[in-house]
């Protein structure tokens, strides 16, 4: 590969590029099984193209404007039109399949948006996006494109458009998955922050506070939220939560220390000595006296 900077390459140029490895027309160009030459190592080039690039074999650092990305075996990446793209790094057993094609053949193709759609929400925060996939659907993509090489000797632009069209269908789903896999994750790391801070402010509050509500209002959030999330993450209500923790106070208070009910029911902040066996009855079956009546059998 020629050291070409920030110069705007054309497909000719990068069907020279990836020298007789590759298939070409107008506005589109294909190569698989590519291998990288050493000499492609510090060339940064910008080309009114975009490209997906699947990685089979070894891996590559690229840099697309200021986004490093590392592709590896089993890995896709995806860059638009106008970037600038640096080849950093590689290994010496490089293979890859390379697709580059222009905005004249994206029209022509007449990709819609909505196919397109995911692919662009997920690259929206970079100039490129890196797609790690599964082997199975590595497989399928390396069809795609033993199937347009097969088909470029034919030379029919609109079966190759076709063709090129249900591809990017195929990675648009795999992108719209990895979205919906992401969003899941990152739901499920906020739940899991709020049950951390809600075990923590019961840990520290449970003697003075057995309202959900305090909780939900201290996290900023409703008690039905509160309690949806808690569910959710631990199988237990918040409200047991709560609960659990003002029992085992009180268990240790019986067994461990010469308190009086009443003065346990005072720590406890409960009314009345009354309302604090009710309570603890509803939630251990027995009485305060009858659980430390039990310590002596």
């Amino acid at each position: 590969m020629e050291a070409m900077d920030y110069s705007n390459i054309s497909i000719p140029q990068i069907h020279h590029m990836v020298g007789g490895m590759g298939t070409a027309t107008d506005n589109f160009v294909i190569c698989k099984d590519f291998r990288w030459e050493n000499k492609a190592i510090g060339n940064s080039y910008c080309a009114d193209v975009a490209a997906v690039i699947l990685c089979r074999k070894g891996s590559i650092k690229m840099r697309v404007n200021l986004n490093e990305q590392l592709l590896e075996e089993g890995g896709l990446i995806l860059y638009g039109p106008k970037n600038v793209v640096s080849i950093l790094e590689k290994s010496d057993d490089l293979v890859c399949d390379l697709i580059f094609f222009t905005t004249t053949f994206m029209k022509d193709a007449r990709f819609d948006l909505e196919m397109i759609m995911p692919i662009v929400q997920y690259v929206s925060e970079d100039a490129s996006s890196l797609l790690k996939l599964e082997k199975d659907e590595s497989a399928l993509i390396e069809q795609y494109y033993s199937l347009l090489r097969d088909s470029m000797q034919f030379n029919k632009q609109h079966i190759i458009r076709e063709i090129v069209s249900v591809m990017f269908r195929t990675i648009s789903e795999l992108y719209a998955r990895r979205i919906e896999e992401s969003q899941h994750t990152q739901l499920k790391t906020r739940q899991q922050d709020y049950f951390e801070r809600f075990v923590k402010q019961v840990s520290m509050f449970y003697r003075e506070q057995r309202s959900v509500k305090f909780y939900a209002d201290s996290l900023y959030i409703t008690p039905k939220y509160l309690s949806t999330v808690i569910k959710e993450i631990s199988g237990r209500s918040a409200a047991e939560w709560i609960n659990e923790f003002v029992i085992q106070e009180a268990k240790m208070m019986l067994n461990y220390s010469t308190k009086s009910i009443q003065e346990i029911t005072y720590e406890l902040n409960f009314s009345t000595q009354s309302f604090f066996g009710k309570y603890f009855k509803r939630h251990t079956g027995m009485s305060p006296s009858e659980f430390r009546a039990m310590k002596n059998l």
